[in-house]
């Protein structure tokens, strides 16, 4: 059985805020500083990649929040969330969305 989040979604822009791994903006808590000027520029919600930037930046956020795990599996052309293993690694309470 599935359960069902209690989430009203106000019209407007989702903002992606996600780094590569290679990036020097990469790392929890940027993202979540990034994730609060978004939302101070009236962004409705946040995509973040990974659980541990999603934890940072549900913290650091009213909004909701959509959790993705972005990873590369070879010879898989799915690039977000290809394995059931990595949506389970999110833990339940932190996320508003998993997508």
């Amino acid at each position: 059985m599935h359960e069902q989040l209690d989430c009203t979604i106000r019209p407007g822009l989702f903002i992606p805020c996600q780094a590569a791994a290679d990036s020097p903006l990469r790392g929890p808590q940027i993202m979540a500083a990034i994730a609060r000027v978004a939302v101070e520029g009236s962004a409705v919600g946040v995509r973040a990649d990974g659980p541990d930037d999603v934890r940072a930046v549900k913290a650091a956020v009213g909004v909701p929040v959509v959790g993705i795990f972005k990873h590369a599996v070879p010879g898989y052309g799915v690039y977000i969330m290809p394995e059931l293993e990595r949506a389970a690694q999110f833990e339940k309470p932190v996320l508003s969305k998993v997508s």
